[in-house]
């Protein structure tokens, strides 16, 4: 089976660099098993995601809630709303209608800055603290039992192909804004 892919993509390659005037646009790889690592990749992202969840569901909130809530409590009550929306790369009504529900919640409270009424401090209740506190315990447990059987050279391989995959696809997603000719 594999030969049988190495000789697709060796074919693959020799139409692409016909087609593209001697580019090459991918590498011969085992796309096998490239698209398996992945898909445990993303099995694994979706695991973590539901226990999260699960964890969230408990205290009534969603998830982009629950990140709002984190991201205020490292960068400060002071936050704006328009730095929370650059953040997350959404929009400000987004970010409006997550802190809305939040002080519905008692997880926060807003109030008017004195100098500018169009301004609205954000600050973490006792309620939201109390979260913040948990959250932290369960994703360091979490992260414990996802982590408890790598040893340091595990941590060092793992964090350095995340490293070059997400400098990979940065460089192939770049490439789309680049071309202007519309054959990639």
């Amino acid at each position: 089976m594999h030969i049988i892919i190495n000789v697709l993509t060796v074919n693959a390659l020799t139409i692409l660099k016909k087609h593209y005037g001697g580019a090459v646009l991918v590498k011969d790889f085992d796309k096998e098993r490239a698209h398996e690592t992945f898909r445990k990749m993303i099995q694994t992202d979706r695991l973590h995601r539901c226990v999260m969840e699960k964890f969230l569901s408990s205290f009534g909130i969603h998830r982009s809630q629950h990140m709002t809530l984190m991201f205020l409590s490292h960068h400060g009550e002071c936050t704006s709303q328009k730095q929370i929306a650059e953040h997350f790369k959404i929009s400000s009504a987004s970010v409006a209608v997550t802190l809305k529900k939040l002080e519905d919640g008692g997880y926060i409270e807003r109030e008017s800055a004195e100098d500018d009424s169009r301004y609205n401090s954000i600050k973490i209740t006792k309620k939201g603290k109390e979260i913040i506190d948990k959250s932290e315990e369960i994703f360091s447990n979490a992260d414990y039992e996802m982590f408890k059987d790598f040893s340091d050279e595990d941590y060092v391989i793992f964090s350095s192909c995340l490293d070059r995959m997400a400098k990979g696809l940065t460089e192939y997603a770049e490439s789309f804004s680049d071309s202007s000719d519309g054959k990639q």
